[in-house]
């Protein structure tokens, strides 16, 4: 017992996670992140070319406010752009644009165009640089751009207790029903609940990819970072997991020596009543009761 208990706190003192691990563990990211910001604000530093290279600016967002269409422009190409007009359905307009016309390598700026829009209608925004090149973006259905409101967050939060609590509960629902099953019949409805989140995991990386390679520059390769995400979460997932499992080992290891030395301290008391009792006997053995007639 002595050993197998030095074994378990040998082992606990290995997996302990440290301040050294900790560090350890988080460097080659930081590396990662200096080798992007590196490549990310060097443009033509590695490769020098004689060849000038195309510009390149994406529409990430068009919102519709009151009277007129804002949109929201970042320079994705490797050198500076200027922004020399703006047009809607390949019609040019007077256009504001903050807050300056050029734009260095991956800069913002937004695009606002005094426009009388009508819900429900497809608009198309173009921007034209300063060397003839036009960008665009096609708008199916024209809506108005949503404001945070107490409103909104009321019924966000109602969709929150529709889609995770509720289900929750219907689930805890069916503990008893499950306590009762088999061991065939419990793997049974595991295999299903399984299959419906692996399910549920692909028709989500399906969406977010759709999403990202929508509203993303393609220069941020958000494909990369859904599954970066993805994998990040499943690691903090399964350390919470370990994290908790060992603190109720832990518990429960503390519940069972108590438990164990309880049980000893019963086992002696009722040994040391027993041997009083069978003494109790010899000395004051039981009286006759009746004699037998037939003796």
């Amino acid at each position: 017992m002595e050993r197998e208990e030095s074994k378990e706190g040998t082992v606990a003192n290995n997996t302990k996670i440290t301040k050294k691990t900790l560090v350890l563990g988080v460097l080659p990211f930081i590396v990662v992140g200096v080798m992007l910001l590196f490549l990310l604000n060097s443009s033509g530093l590695l490769i020098q070319t004689s060849i000038k290279s195309l510009p390149e600016i994406s529409i990430e967002k068009v919102e519709f406010g009151d009277s007129q269409i804002i949109a929201s422009i970042r320079n994705t190409g490797p050198s500076e752009v200027t922004i020399a007009q703006a047009d809607v359905n390949d019609r040019i307009h007077p256009a504001a644009i903050e807050p300056s016309k050029t734009l260095p390598r991956l800069g913002v700026a937004r695009v606002l165009i005094p426009f009388n829009w009508n819900p429900g209608e497809p608009y198309g925004v173009g921007i034209t640089l300063d060397d003839g090149a036009r960008f665009s973006k096609l708008v199916k259905a024209a809506a108005p751009a949503p404001h945070p409101t107490f409103e909104q967050a009321s019924t966000f939060a109602l969709i929150g207790t529709y889609v995770g609590i509720i289900p929750v509960m219907m689930g805890l629902l069916w503990y008893p029903f499950i306590r009762r099953l088999s061991l065939s019949m419990y793997n049974f409805f595991l295999s299903i609940t399984v299959g419906l989140l692996v399910f549920l995991g692909i028709d989500a990386l399906f969406e977010s990819n759709k999403i990202a390679a929508a509203s993303i520059a393609p220069i941020f390769n958000a494909q990369i970072l859904i599954i970066i995400v993805a994998f990040v979460s499943l690691l903090t997932l399964l350390y919470i997991s370990q994290t908790l499992v060992r603190r109720a080992s832990k518990s429960s290891g503390s519940t069972i020596k108590t438990n164990k030395k309880y049980m000893e301290r019963l086992e002696s008391e009722n040994e040391e009543k027993s041997e009083d009792f069978s003494l109790r006997r010899l000395l004051f053995p039981r009286p006759v009761s009746h004699i037998n007639k037939n003796f």
